[in-house]
């Protein structure tokens, strides 16, 4: 999108006739085809515009956290500051 020229205080109102609302931007992407290009309509400084986006496939990265048995002191630290564990 960036390279589209859409820029992050871009207001984004629909994505290929699809009207775009709070957090369902995944769910409009997720109907349009890899490789097409499709119509974004945003609102820059008051003016409404039309940017022709190409639409290119990105690998979606999967995380999993676990716990470490036997964790060491910075591990151990590290953890309870993520978690905010308030320890005497």
């Amino acid at each position: 999108a960036y390279e589209a020229g859409i820029s992050a205080k871009d207001e984004l109102i629909s994505i290929d006739g699809w009207r775009v609302r709070n957090g369902d931007v995944s769910t409009v992407l997720d109907r349009i085809e890899e490789g097409s290009t499709v119509d974004v309509v945003i609102a820059r400084k008051g003016r409404i515009m039309t940017i022709p986006v190409g639409m290119v496939g990105q690998e979606r990265s999967r995380f999993a956290l676990r716990t470490i048995n036997d964790p060491s002191k910075l591990q151990q630290k590290l953890y309870d500051k993520w978690l905010r564990v308030v320890v005497d």
